[in-house]
């Protein structure tokens, strides 16, 4: 397992949260005709909030608890951090560990500059309504972060991120209309698909 990756499967039940409440919210908003700001809409989009929040606390308070050590084994980090503290000068310093930075960075910055540019010509060309204007510009967030994040920790997520950028593509050119239902739906499809992503990610290898 990746050490970078696997953190990212703690972000999974904030996922599962705003999964559903884009599913939900495609589903008001396209079979009972609602508007982004009508209270049903409101009410998810705070319920969410509220989940979130809630989860956040929890972890908070039980993350509180874990990091509780004791005075002796801080003592003993301590001076753990000093012995080696010259070497970690050093190799901070290395130029080669500066190159290999400076390669993990670039993908990222052209995965940015590239979905960012990608997005803004497309609501450009579309010239979508602005409750239209909404749901594509969020999908299209959505897509740019999976790409960015994907840049850093692993194809899978840049794939994801690419076909959401493809999906609200076709959507805005050939089918504006459906918007709020196929990118409000999908893109929260996306997010459970992307819980899934991390958890293989988070779980060792067999063998």
């Amino acid at each position: 397992m990746d050490k970078q990756k696997g953190p990212l499967s703690r972000y999974n039940a904030y996922l599962y949260i705003w999964g559903a409440q884009w599913i939900f919210e495609a589903l008001l908003i396209y079979f009972w005709s609602l508007e982004p700001q009508d209270s049903a809409v409101m009410a998810s989009l705070w319920a969410a909030l509220g989940g979130s929040a809630v989860v956040y606390g929890r972890r908070r308070k039980n993350g509180a608890g874990h990091r509780a050590q004791p005075a002796a084994a801080s003592a003993a980090t301590g001076a753990s951090t000093a012995t080696g503290a010259s070497a970690g000068t050093a190799t901070s310093s290395d130029p080669t560990h500066a190159s290999a930075a400076a390669l993990r960075t670039t993908p990222v910055a052209i995965a940015a500059i590239a979905g960012a540019a990608w997005s803004a010509a497309l609501l450009i060309y579309a010239q979508p309504p602005a409750l239209i204007a909404y749901d594509l510009i969020r999908a299209l967030l959505l897509a740019l972060i999976f790409v960015v994040i994907g840049a850093a920790a692993g194809r899978e997520l840049v794939l994801l991120g690419v076909w959401l950028f493809a999906l609200a593509t076709i959507v805005a050119v050939w089918f504006l209309g459906y918007a709020p239902l196929v990118l409000m739906a999908c893109g929260g499809a996306s997010l459970f698909a992307c819980t899934w992503i991390f958890r293989v990610w988070s779980d060792p290898p067999a063998g």
